[in-house]
């Protein structure tokens, strides 16, 4: 890996200047290609119906059916469950047909869930097992996409990558932040009307999708190679490559310690200390979404991140930190400005980990890496949603709050200094390496 010398430290003030130059220019011609855009809009429809299903889905289970912090960890790992069964499935899938008929096949099916979900609340039929299938339907469509969106991108960015994917990541949590806001006023509007506007916004990145140029997969013709042994190869390539796996390693842990707080502790913090509902738990939301906007929009004013190893350990040791101080005593405002910091660093981390991924990774086997990289963060999920619900039913929310950022924080002491991220200067694999991996599989 490249290391850091004096001269070029010297030299970095200019360097940075330039690059930031640069940068600028290079977001201004993505948003200019007539793909882009169009992803852009597919990107705005699912998210912002993604938004919706952040609030609303945590206020039917909490707010509405009053479960218990075990049943809100069950029904949120619901959700998740099936990126821990069917995300590599998804990958190997985006890897062997066309991005773009696979993404429209999925995005139909998506459109299932909430209107059919709008239809039994309207006619009275509302409880907590037509939840879980619910989550566990749109669960199922979020593996297929998750990747295969991601690998579009990376053939419409080109050499872009990292800037296409901070722009992605903001306008990911930006269109959330819409949905929440929309979602913010369950109580007034109702749960059918919002589920069928879940339903609109997926139609609106159908519609994107449709209407872009077919994306046909790199793999070898030739190779007949069953979905499984694609999956094997992925993986192999994915332990051989000092640069992504403990990316993988650390995203684990992200998706066990963080998104169990996210999923059922902050909810349940929401309820049981302040008191809220559906406005202060969609506001909650907000401010996380609202401070992963920030670090992106700050990422792309400062150009391209040259020591993204060093960003990516720091923000995570961040969110561990902020996450320990959650469980101290303090205001409703004091709680939300710390879920703002949080998205920030939540925000810095996604964006180095997903593109150093994205550009170390072999084209051919690029899905697959990305779904084993979602794997390690959405996988880990419902795991961590599922413990956090019985810790926090046992210590109390603010109480359950130290083990998710003290298992966080222990995992970034362990491997970061063993294996060298924290030196990591560019995210490039040089060609033989890639050579090898593919030659070898």
């Amino acid at each position: 890996m490249p290391q850091t010398n004096d001269s070029e430290a010297q030299s970095e003030p200019k360097a940075t200047m330039s690059t930031a130059t640069k940068t600028n220019n290079s977001v201004a011609n993505l948003f200019r290609q007539g793909q882009f855009q169009l992803y852009v809009a597919g990107q705005t429809g699912w998210y912002a119906a993604w938004g919706v299903r952040h609030v609303l889905f945590p206020w039917l289970i909490v707010l509405v059916l009053h479960e218990s912090p075990e049943r809100v960890g069950f029904a949120q790992m619901a959700i998740l469950l099936p990126s821990l069964f069917l995300i590599l499935i998804g990958g190997a899938t985006a890897d062997r047909i066309d991005l773009r008929k696979l993404l429209i096949m999925v995005q139909l099916a998506a459109l299932v869930p909430p209107l059919g979900l709008a239809i039994l609340i309207y006619l009275g039929h509302l409880n907590y097992q037509l939840m879980v299938i619910y989550g566990l339907l749109m669960g199922i469509c979020m593996a297929f996409i998750t990747p295969a969106r991601d690998a579009l991108l990376s053939k419409i960015a080109d050499q872009q990558i990292q800037q296409a994917v901070t722009i992605s990541i903001g306008l990911q949590f930006g269109c959330q932040i819409i949905g929440i806001g929309i979602a913010g006023a369950a109580v007034s509007i109702g749960a059918p009307a919002l589920l069928s506007l879940q339903a609109g916004f997926i139609g609106l990145a159908l519609m994107a999708t449709w209407a872009l140029l077919p994306a046909p997969s790199v793999r070898d013709p030739l190779n007949t190679n069953s979905a499984w042994r694609d999956i094997q190869d992925g993986l192999k390539i994915a332990v051989k490559t000092p640069l992504i796996m403990p990316i993988i390693a650390l995203m684990v842990a992200m998706g066990f310690c963080f998104m169990g707080w996210f999923l059922v502790i902050l909810p349940l913090t929401i309820r049981d200390v302040f008191a809220g509902d559906s406005p202060q738990l969609a506001f909650a939301h907000t401010c996380f979404m609202s401070g992963t906007v920030a670090a992106t929009v700050m990422i792309l004013r400062l150009g391209k991140v040259t020591r993204p190893g060093k960003a990516l350990t720091l923000s995570l040791a961040a969110t561990a930190v902020l996450i320990l101080i959650s469980q101290i005593e303090m205001s409703l405002s004091f709680y939300l400005t710390g879920v703002f910091l949080i998205g920030m660093s939540s925000g810095i981390n996604m964006s180095m980990a997903r593109a150093m991924v994205q550009e170390a990774a072999p084209a051919s086997f690029r899905a697959r890496l990305l779904s084993i990289f979602q794997l390690g963060y959405l996988g880990a999920a419902p795991i961590g949603a599922l413990a956090m619900g019985y810790l926090t039913a046992y210590m109390g929310p603010l109480q359950a709050a130290i083990i998710p950022g003290s298992l966080l924080a222990i995992t970034i002491i362990i491997i970061v200094p063993r294996t060298g991220l924290w030196h990591v200067k560019d995210t490039i694999v040089d060609t033989a390496s890639k050579a090898t991996l593919s030659e070898e599989n």
